[in-house]
């Protein structure tokens, strides 16, 4: 996604060309990788692998939320005021934990942030919505057998 953004973006407040900025985007996306999305991985993949439902996976994929609620606490967008491609890159994950039953809304920043990125990223519907109900599809199917 950076380099996309650096070679063919014309909009640099989604990845800025400011050193500083684009520091602090990138350590949201690696906050993404590493924090966010790590125990959803952690509880999806070996489902996907037919290991089985696994409560205790499964009860520990929000755990790491508060950490992103306390950096939505005083901006919009998880790396300042404007949006960038770590917050594509987190709504993502996001969504991913909505199909699985977190409750956003224990979050009010997280929830606040989630609904804002919803209507203004440029093809979100499109985009998100249709992989996430293909994924809450395929994790019934999974989480049944």
């Amino acid at each position: 996604m950076t380099y996309l953004a650096s070679k063919y973006g014309t909009n640099y407040s989604l990845y800025p060309k400011d050193v500083q900025k684009k520091a602090i985007v990138d350590q949201r996306l690696f906050f993404d990788m590493e924090i966010i999305f790590q125990p959803f991985k952690d509880y999806f993949l070996p489902l996907v692998l037919k290991k089985g439902h696994d409560e205790v996976k499964f009860q520990e994929i929000p755990r790491n939320l508060p950490f992103l609620e306390k950096i939505l606490e005083n901006s919009e967008f998880v790396a300042g005021d404007s949006i960038t491609i770590a917050d594509v890159a987190l709504v993502t994950t996001v969504s991913n934990y909505e199909v699985v039953g977190v409750d956003l809304s224990k979050f009010p920043n997280i929830h606040r942030w989630y609904t804002t990125c919803q209507k203004i990223l440029p093809g979100y519907d499109e985009i998100n919505l249709k992989g996430t109900v293909e994924l809450k599809e395929l994790w019934e199917d999974l989480k049944s057998k």
